[in-house]
């Protein structure tokens, strides 16, 4: 099962105590009817996975009131406000109801709202949970409406739906819920079932602008039904134009259409809330309804991870190639920086091993506790700064007559704690004593060259000049 897939939708009708099913799927936004299904067994439901699960309550276990009233923003507010206005009206208690409801498509539309008693869905959960534990439970009035989206409707229409022990009658304008009644089972009587049908048709018909509607359509246990009934009762059978169902014949939709319209009220882009599952009769085992979104959340985090640790390998081995060129280009230039690695052709040696020579190398100078390259002016830099401080440049009347350059002390491994010193011996002949006297001033002064917390010295023989002094160093020692 993919991980992504979105969950299948499964709508159950419970039918004196025979359950019909549909099971239905939603790909790139259209629902597909899989297969619908008579007595529903448990271990067939058990195996069905990543499945969202609903029941219809019976029209005769609940009521339907339409509520004007300006929209209510918070959705939480909306079941309290609805209840409060409706509280006049109904027989019973408020507080042994239970209320779910259609929110308004149009700023005027008024709030479709079904009732039922706390009694009576308890007693539906229980009679359920027998075959399945059902994630949501919808009113049998809603799964009609929402049937009827599946099929072109832009006039108004009747939904007569037959059921063992009930029938329901409800009218319908482009997929909107109108009225709509209960009669009970007169399985003794066609003619008074005749008679109470064409009774409340003709009471709903006066709802009507042009007070007359002929398209009806059947739907539950058709084939209990006698079709001179249609006639008798002035209608005219709608034969269901379908959008985007097919494969499954149009007796089989009609037979079917609570299952599927629960099915369709499971899809979780549904923003109505007619899911009487809420509250104390929320679903006792909550994770279930989450364990795919959590599936899919941690397989997201991991895909992740693989891609950064991809994106990780192939940044490392790119700088990896990157250091290895520059070792080829330092091998190039200067050989003799790698004493170990004797190469014939660039091409002869891999860039592992290269890069690993190398790392061997860092690690042999890493066992040293100090640093290996002083930070020290260089023979060069001095000679131009004594260049510089003589104006040897400008007037060649200085002459250097020696330069000595030397290291006298530096760490090694017995004395780690030693310092690099350089000491700089200098003797230099000038023609014009200003310049030497300048030149005195300069070393004798803090600057970036000489250390001047060490001896300088100094000694002037006729035109000669000698001095001695040690480089400042700034080395960094750990």
């Amino acid at each position: 099962m993919p991980i992504f897939s979105s969950p299948k939708l499964l709508g159950l009708e419970s039918n004196d105590h025979c359950l019909k099913g549909a099971l239905l799927s939603e790909k790139n936004g259209s629902l597909k009817i899989e297969e619908i299904f008579n007595d529903v067994k448990p271990l067939y439901i058990s195996k069905i996975t990543n499945t969202i699960i609903s029941s219809s309550l019976s029209s005769h276990d609940h009521l339907l009131r339409l509520v004007s009233t300006p929209k209510i923003k918070n959705s939480d507010q909306v079941a309290t406000v609805l209840g409060f206005q409706l509280e006049p009206d109904l027989p019973i208690n408020l507080d042994e109801t239970h209320i779910s409801y259609f929110t308004p498509v149009k700023p005027q539309s008024p709030y479709v709202v079904f009732i039922t008693t706390k009694l009576s869905l308890q007693g539906h959960i229980d009679q359920i949970k027998y075959v399945v534990e059902s994630d949501q439970i919808h009113s049998e009035i809603a799964a009609i409406q929402a049937f009827d989206s599946l099929f072109i409707s832009e006039n108004y229409r009747f939904y007569i739906h037959l059921n063992n022990n009930h029938s329901s009658i409800v009218l319908l304008n482009n997929n909107q819920i109108l009225a709509a009644h209960t009669i009970p089972a007169l399985q003794e009587s066609q003619d008074r079932f005749t008679a109470e049908c064409y009774k409340i048709i003709r009471s709903l018909q006066r709802l009507i602008p042009d007070g007359f509607v002929s398209q009806c359509v059947i739907t539950g246990n058709v084939k209990s039904i006698d079709f001179d009934l249609i006639s008798k009762l002035n209608l005219t059978p709608v034969l269901l134009e379908e959008k985007t169902v097919s494969g499954i014949e149009e007796s089989q939709l009609r037979e079917y259409a609570v299952a599927i319209g629960c099915a369709i009220l499971n899809n979780v882009k549904e923003k109505n809330y007619t899911n009487f599952r809420t509250k104390e009769f929320s679903h006792p085992h909550p994770i279930k309804q989450i364990k795919q979104p959590l599936k899919a959340f941690f397989s997201i985090i991991a895909l992740s991870m693989i891609c950064i640790w991809l994106i990780s390998s192939l940044s490392y081995n790119k700088k990896e190639k990157q250091l290895y060129d520059k070792a080829l280009q330092v091998l190039a230039m200067q050989k003799t920086l790698f004493p170990d690695i004797t190469l014939k052709n660039s091409d002869e040696v891999s860039a592992p091993a290269l890069i690993a020579s190398i790392r061997d190398q860092n690690t042999q100078l890493q066992i040293y506790p100090f640093s290996l390259c002083p930070q020290i002016s260089t023979p060069t830099q001095i000679l131009k700064w004594i260049s510089d401080s003589l104006g040897l440049s400008e007037e060649p009347v200085s002459k250097i007559n020696k330069f000595n350059y030397t290291l006298v002390k530096r760490p090694t491994k017995k004395n780690p704690k030693e310092r690099y010193q350089v000491k700089v011996d200098l003797d230099f002949s000038c023609e014009n004593p200003r310049l030497a006297r300048q030149f005195y001033e300069v070393i004798m002064k803090s600057n970036d060259i000489i250390n001047t917390k060490e001896e300088i010295r100094w000694n002037v023989r006729n035109d000669s000049y000698s001095t001695s002094f040690i480089l400042k160093d700034q080395t960094y020692y750990p």
